[in-house]
């Protein structure tokens, strides 16, 4: 059985933030989630907790977060050890965030 690790979102902003937005907010979530080390790691599957009152995960915020995971682990692994507790809308950030993060060359990340 895999380890679950569970992440909220709300802890990682503040007064109830309701836009997440911009690349390097996202890469530092990413760092203090460890996501780098989760990558590495095959017995474990992560939880992301959005909260009800977010009303947008920006592609730029999603992708500094979730993008080197998609290619590092390819689509598939990533839908199987990733999952989102979310409203509809964000879920539509998030397919959206999917597609744009396979089209986005891992040369971006060399520079952050």
């Amino acid at each position: 059985m895999m380890e679950r690790l569970k992440v909220n979102l709300k802890d990682f902003s503040k007064d109830q933030q309701k836009i997440f937005s911009g690349r390097e907010y996202g890469i530092a979530v990413r760092d203090k989630v460890k996501l780098d080390e989760f990558d590495q790691s095959t017995e474990l599957e992560i939880f992301f907790i959005i909260p009800e009152y977010v009303v947008s995960l920006n592609s730029s915020f999603f992708l500094g977060l979730f993008g080197r995971s998609i290619r590092n682990l390819g689509i598939g692994e990533f839908e199987r050890r990733f999952e989102f507790d979310c409203e509809p809308h964000i879920r539509k950030n998030i397919e959206a965030g999917k597609r744009r993060a396979l089209l986005t060359s891992n040369v971006i990340d060399e520079y952050l």
